[in-house]
Order: structure tokens, then sequence, then C-alpha cells
């Protein structure tokens, strides 16, 4: 009865302050979006499908939205966007649209129990296109609010209860399930995490870019009260980052201590850095040593691979071959000859490869000029923000996006995808900042030439 009132009470109460208070809302849907692909989030309520506590304050709050611009529009100040990140999603669209036409070839999906389902036009589209879309959507909502510094470091912190909220449930049910870290390391437990709703992979994936952007927030962060809720919220975030025992996840935290020991520049921030990783090095359970190492001195490909190199990426190749060029529609892999005549496997493992099935090379180029954009705003807002914070801040986010790349070497995808939210959560912040930065920026360049041609006049 509570487990059915609690969502019932969080979706009238959090819907009511969306419309009263935009920010609000916004702010309650950052909170709840990494969420929303777990079983945590109910799927339904009051018998409707569909209708859980995100999407009723989501609605509500883009309802608030609309009203405040008809009200007073001087009080909502819409994010201009990249060219390329409107071309982005109309190449969604356009995916989604030509995967229409092969969604009758796609076999039945085991959704458990043995039972099977029919892959259906509605369901596509919702699955594939609509549901990711939301995580664009509520990035997009973040920028709107960014206005001054205040309201946007807001939205850090909801981050940081979001990732740490997620650490925390995954780090109990480890802890309490009964299962030695041996067994999780297993290659036969990698469903260990389904009762989340989630692959341990996909998970290990969304709390590695959670922990990324915690750990610079609180290495930016002057506050002692945000900078322990920062760290808190990496330390829990990376843990269950490792607890999924995801070998890309892993793979990504190396590049995470990578990085922080090559971009040190102060001699006493390296050697903490050092320190910090020599002592988890020392400490690491044998497990993880062992799961991140699987196959590699045997040389044994497969197990390396998880059987994806002969079993997954081998056959799906010449899927590729047959359209280079503008490839089969979204998620194309669904209706692949490898799934036929029997469901085999949901998308490639490899970001890679998925998008040249489903885009082909044009897709694929305009698909890298916008995660290209997305990581230069970071950047641009790294090198000429004013505050400390921010600067650190979006260094995680850059950092983040190519934890992204590598990650996608064996799963992940470049689409909007689960996995992906706390960055495009950090994309909607920078959205709204960057306008504010270049005009500050730009103030100043001018400040200086003014300055220069006086002094050359005298």
């Amino acid at each position: 009865m509570i487990s059915t009132l609690f969502p019932l009470l969080l979706a009238f109460l959090g819907s009511a302050l969306a419309v009263f208070n935009l920010r609000v809302g916004i702010w309650l849907s950052v909170v709840l979006l990494p969420f929303s692909a777990t079983e945590l989030m109910p799927r339904q309520m009051l018998g409707i499908t569909g209708l859980n506590p995100l999407n009723v304050i989501l609605a509500a709050t883009i309802g608030s939205l609309i009203l405040s611009m008809a009200i007073r529009p001087a009080s909502v100040r819409l994010p201009r966007v990249p060219v390329i990140f409107i071309v982005y999603i109309g190449l969604l669209f356009a995916g989604a649209a030509a995967g229409l036409f092969y969604i009758d070839m796609a076999p039945s999906m085991p959704v458990g129990n043995g039972v099977m389902q029919e892959l259906t036009p509605k369901k596509y589209l919702i699955e594939e296109l609509f549901k990711p879309l939301i995580i664009v959507v509520v990035a997009t909502l973040s920028a709107v609010i960014v206005r001054d510094d205040k309201s946007a470091r807001k939205l850090v912190i909801a981050i940081a209860i979001a990732l740490g909220l997620l650490g925390a449930v995954i780090i109990g049910y480890q802890l309490t399930s009964g299962i030695n870290l041996s067994e999780m390391a297993s290659s036969k437990s990698r469903k260990m995490l389904s009762w989340i709703g989630m692959h341990a992979n996909d998970l290990g994936h969304l709390c590695n870019l959670g922990f990324v952007l915690m750990l610079f927030s609180f290495l930016g962060s002057k506050s002692k009260l945000t900078r322990g809720l920062f760290a808190l919220s990496a330390v829990l975030g990376g843990t269950a980052a490792a607890l999924s025992f995801s070998r890309s996840a892993f793979l990504g935290l190396i590049v995470v201590g990578s990085y922080l020991l090559i971009s040190r520049r102060r001699i006493m921030d390296f050697v903490l850095a050092l320190i910090a990783v020599a002592v988890i090095i020392l400490l690491l359970p044998d497990a993880f040593v062992e799961r991140a190492t699987t196959g590699i001195e045997s040389k044994d490909t497969y197990a390396i691979t998880a059987g994806r190199l002969d079993g997954i990426w081998i056959p799906l190749f010449p899927e590729f071959l047959d359209s280079p060029l503008w490839g089969h529609g979204l998620s194309s892999t669904l209706w692949s000859d490898l799934n036929r005549p029997y469901f085999v496997v949901g998308h490639p493992h490899s970001a890679y490869l998925q998008i040249l099935l489903d885009f082909g090379v044009l897709g694929a180029f305009l698909v890298a000029a916008f995660w290209f954009k997305m990581w230069s705003i970071f950047r641009t807002l790294h090198r000429y923000h004013y505050d400390p914070f921010w600067r650190a801040f979006f260094e995680g986010a850059m950092l983040a996006v190519v934890v992204i790349l590598v990650q996608g070497l064996s799963g992940q995808r470049f689409v909007p995808w689960f996995p992906h939210t706390f960055v495009w959560l950090a994309f909607g912040v920078a959205l709204g900042m960057y306008p504010i930065i270049m005009r500050v920026q730009k103030q100043c360049d001018r400040s200086i030439a003014i300055g220069q041609k006086a002094a050359r006049v005298k």
C-alpha cells in the first residue's frame, strides 16, 4: 500500500509545486531522471501505463513554462542551441521513420517468464525514440533556468542528490544480498542487477559519468557543505560503478585516474592524486582485478570481448556494408539477420558499430560533429569561466565525454540513452551558461582592446 501511495503522492505534490514554481519542477525532474529507466520508477499508476512521477512532474513543468511565457514573456529565456544539435535530433527522427519500414522483420522479443512480445510501431517509437528523448527535454529545460550562478549550482546539487541516492540503493542491495564479491565478478552474474531494471553494464556507465562530474565538482567547490555533498555523491557513485563489475566501466575509471595524474599541474595535487590511486590499487579486492583482467593473460579474445567479437560484431559488420552511407534505421540490430528467425541480442554492444549500422557513414559524421560540439562547449566554459567551481565542473564534463567514447567501444550508444543522463544534464547547464560567459568574455576582450588602443595613442 505504501509503495503504491508514495509515487502518487510524489507525483501530486511535485506537479503542484511545478505549476507554481517552474524551477522546482525542473529541479525535481533532474533528481528523478536517472531513476526513470529503473524499476525504482513505477511503470504505471492508477492502471495507466506510462503514468509515473517523472512524467507527471515533467508535464506540469512544461505546462508551467508555457504559462509563464504567455503571462510574463520576459521571465523566460529559451536557450539558444547549436545548429548541429537540431540536426542531431532531426537525424534521430529520420532514423526512427526509416526503422518503421523494417520492424515487421524483427522477431518476437522475450519480456520475462518465457513470454514473447512482438515489436509494434508504437512500442518501437516509445522505447527507442520518445523515452530517450525525455533526457534531452529535461536537459533543455535545465538550460531555461540557468540565469545566474545560484540557479545553476542548484542543478548540480540535484545531480549530486540523484547520483547519491542511486549509488546508495545499489550499494545497499549488494551489501544485503548475501552475494560475495567473487560471485558478483563472475561472467555468469551479469544479470545480478536485473532487479533494478537495467543491465549491470548500463548502471556502471551511468554511475561512472555521474562520478566524474561529482569528483570535479568536489575539486572545484570552496564551500564545506557542498564539498561534503559532492564528495559523498562521488564516493557512492564510484563505488556503485565498481560494484557493477562492468569491465568497460572499469576502463572508464582508469581513464579518470590517468587523467588526474597527468593533468594536475601543482606538485601537491599530483602527489595527492598519486597517493589516492596507489591506495585504491593496494586495497582493491582480488575479485575486481580478476574481473578486469579476464582473458588477458591467456589472450582469449572470446573471454576478453565476452563473445562479442565472434558472436555479434563480425556477423553484424556485413550489414553495414549493405548500406554504408545511410544505414538501416534507428536500433536496426532488432531486425538484423543475426536476430532472425530468433531474437538473440537487442544492440551490438558497441556504440561505434551501432551508429554505422543505424545511420551509415553520413549519419555517423553528423553524430560525431554533435558530440564534438558538446565537448567544445564544455571546453570553452572550462577555459573562460571566471568561477573556479565551474571551470572544474566543465573540466569533469569534458572528461565525461571522453569516458563515453572509451566505454562506447563495448557498449552504450551515441544517441540519447539513459547511461548518458548525467552528461546530458551537464550539457543543459552548459547551454544556459554559455551565452552568459561568452557575453562577459566579449566585454572583457573589448575592454582590453580599448585599453591597448589607448596605450598606443599615448
